[in-house]
């Protein structure tokens, strides 16, 4: 009786320490998400020539300091402002958010990632959220821009 009662504090002891170990020995990895937009992504951008219905025509992205215009093409355009990101150190994905002006006075919320490599960028749209639905409106991105 004695050898199973110091075997059974043994075991909780074992398990004390294993809880312990696990609990102090992770970090949390929080996403910082800075003001504005990244530097390397400000300017304007624009695909090349493409044949749509017939006829010839360029999607145009301008990237400011704290907004974000897509214009061009037969579609509506869309304007996004008080932006926020974050980007992972040696990535090319930037990831982005902001406001929807043009339509909804800034109720719909657009995230973006980007991929960027030297003078030129891919640009997809994966979540919106308008009155706290989401939905993700692209699952692949798009044209290339070229600055």
């Amino acid at each position: 009786m004695k050898l199973f009662k110091q075997g059974k504090l043994l075991l909780t002891g074992f398990v004390v320490a294993l809880g312990l170990t696990i609990s102090f020995g992770t970090t949390a990895h929080a996403t910082t998400w800075h003001s504005g937009t990244p530097s390397a992504l400000r300017g304007t951008w624009k695909t090349k020539s493409i044949a749509v219905a017939g006829t010839h025509t360029r999607f145009e992205v301008k990237i400011g300091k704290n907004s974000i215009g897509k214009a061009g093409g037969f579609g509506d355009p869309v304007m996004t402002n008080n932006q926020s990101y974050h980007h992972k150190a040696g990535s090319h994905y930037y990831y982005v958010k902001g406001h929807e002006t043009l339509y909804t006075n800034g109720k719909e919320i657009f995230y973006y990632k980007f991929y960027q490599k030297g003078n030129k960028m891919h640009l997809m749209n994966y979540l919106t959220i308008n009155n706290g639905h989401k939905f993700s409106p692209e699952h692949h991105y798009g044209y290339w821009y070229y600055k």
